[in-house]
């Protein structure tokens, strides 16, 4: 993985910019009812803190930046039901680095439609931004090759304490390899 991490900050336009990159070993154990992964996630990685001001006053503190910066993080994903037809699942920092908190931390439902090689669509919650609804899927191609689209809408109001109302819709693409799958 690699990419440009941009921040402006809206009060002043102050920009943070880094250069992302890192590598992410994963490891998945699946059965028909149950699904657990883990892995790493290592390199010079960034991610947003979110809204860190849950109260805006008159004069409120301007942050320096809006991010955490790290050399690791943990993922780690859970499924139950079976992924052909229906599963409730989990997944911590499935999407990273990411843009917005929210996307670390999901939980939803899915279904494979009955396919049996791994296609799915899921839609769900960020259970630390409960305003936030995701939509994504995995698109296995000749069984290797995994395209994951993501979408994700939030039904916040923006903030009339910031000078920019920017909308906090977002989305994502993924693109992986699978090996040992024939």
């Amino acid at each position: 993985m690699f990419g440009n991490y941009s921040q402006v900050r809206q009060t002043d336009n102050a920009e943070h910019k880094t250069f992302l990159f890192g590598v992410n070993p994963y490891i998945k154990y699946d059965t028909k009812w149950i699904g657990i992964g883990g892995g790493l996630h290592l390199g010079n990685l960034e991610y947003t803190t979110g809204d860190l001001r849950k109260e805006f006053s008159s004069n409120p503190p301007i942050p320096t930046r809006g991010s955490f910066k790290t050399i690791l993080m943990p993922q780690f994903d859970l499924r139950v039901g079976v992924s052909r037809f229906f599963f409730g699942d989990f997944h911590l920092a499935d999407h990273f680095p990411v843009s917005t908190p929210g996307l670390a931390f999901q939980a939803g439902i899915g279904s494979g439609f009955g396919l049996e090689n791994g296609f799915n669509m899921r839609a769900g919650l960020s259970f630390l931004d409960l305003s936030a609804f995701y939509v994504t899927g995995y698109f296995p191609i000749e069984n290797r090759l995994v395209i994951e689209p993501l979408f994700l809408w939030t039904s916040k109001g923006m903030n009339d304490s910031y000078s920019v109302k920017l909308p906090e819709n977002q989305f994502s693409i993924g693109i992986s390899y699978r090996f040992g799958y024939k």
